[in-house]
C-alpha cells in the first residue's frame, strides 16, 4: 500500500494473536494506524502483554504525513 510509513508491513488489528509469532522480542515494534486512536493503542497493548516492547506512533499515518515523513514521537 503506498499510503504506509517506509518499511511499514500492514498487520490485521484483529488477529494479532495469528501474526505475532513472526515478531522479533529483539527490539521496540512500533504500531500505528490511519488516525492514531484506538486501533494502534489496542494493538500495541495486546503485544505488550504478549511480551513485546511495543510503541504505538501518536497521530499515527496522518500525523506523519503532516510531519512531512518526519518521525512521530513513539509512545
Amino acid at each position: 500500500n503506498p499510503d504506509t510509513m517506509p518499511n511499514a508491513i500492514w498487520r490485521d488489528p484483529d488477529t494479532v494473536e495469528a501474526w505475532c509469532g513472526e515478531l522479533s522480542t529483539d527490539g521496540p515494534v512500533f504500531v500505528y494506524c490511519a488516525y492514531g486512536f484506538e486501533v494502534g493503542c489496542r494493538v500495541a497493548t495486546q503485544l505488550r502483554e504478549r511480551g513485546f516492547d511495543a510503541r504505538y506512533i501518536r497521530g499515527g499515518l496522518a500525523a506523519w504525513n503532516g510531519a512531512a515523513g518526519s518521525p512521530a514521537s513513539p509512545r
